[in-house]
């Protein structure tokens, strides 16, 4: 019987620690869920894609400077982007790419 009862409380300690543990290391960000990082991915591949679709447009005989591209209306500066934000091998520019890129051109 005192064999039992010396086990008790750390048996109970452990399944309270099994327990609780996952979930105080994930509200505290220790863990990161698959939708998180899912978001965090896409989000870091829309950023490349939107670096090497500036450049491509920087290096567009038809963009002058900055001012003159700050100029436009949004619609025209969509149009003037979207080819140099479809990536190789899409069939057309990602909508997330274009807004980021129109973005980044219209900052610098």
């Amino acid at each position: 019987m005192s064999k039992l009862s010396e086990w008790r409380i750390p048996a109970i300690a452990l399944v309270v620690g099994l327990i609780a543990g996952p979930i105080i290391s994930n509200l505290i960000g220790w863990q990161v869920s698959s939708g998180t990082m899912e978001e965090q991915m896409g989000a870091a591949v829309v950023e490349q894609q939107a670096l090497f679709c500036e450049e491509r447009a920087r290096a567009d005989p038809a963009y002058t400077d900055a001012a003159a591209f700050k100029a436009l209306d949004f619609s025209a500066k969509r149009e003037f982007v979207t080819p140099h934000a479809q990536m190789p091998g899409q069939g057309s520019a990602d909508s997330a790419v274009v807004r980021a890129c129109v973005n980044e051109l219209g900052a610098g």
